[in-house]
């Protein structure tokens, strides 16, 4: 069953389709410092997926996010780590079963 709200912001999630990023993940630096406060105040963001170093046929997979998750990973990259790549949109919800 899915988390119906959000554990830090209380707002309720949304099913979505996430891209999957394939290869060698190694963060330093800013992506290193983004992903420790990812994991500490906005988990639930729209960032694509990894998926290890076997690449598969398989480009998304469904997550839930939490808009204001995503809203304060922009702020948290806007503030702190303007090089990294500009995140992705939210991306429409995919068919419910």
């Amino acid at each position: 069953m899915p988390p119906a709200r959000c554990s830090i912001h209380g707002t309720r999630m949304e099913a979505k389709l996430l891209i999957i990023e394939y290869g060698l993940y190694r963060p330093g630096g800013e992506d290193q410092r983004y992903w420790n406060a990812r994991e500490k105040g906005f988990p639930f963001t729209d960032d694509p997926l990894l998926g290890g170093c076997i690449v598969s046929e398989c480009k998304e997979a469904g997550a839930y996010v939490c808009r204001e998750c995503c809203a304060e990973a922009q702020k948290w990259i806007t503030a702190n780590a303007p090089s990294l790549k500009p995140r992705t949109v939210l991306r429409p919800p995919y068919p419910k079963p």
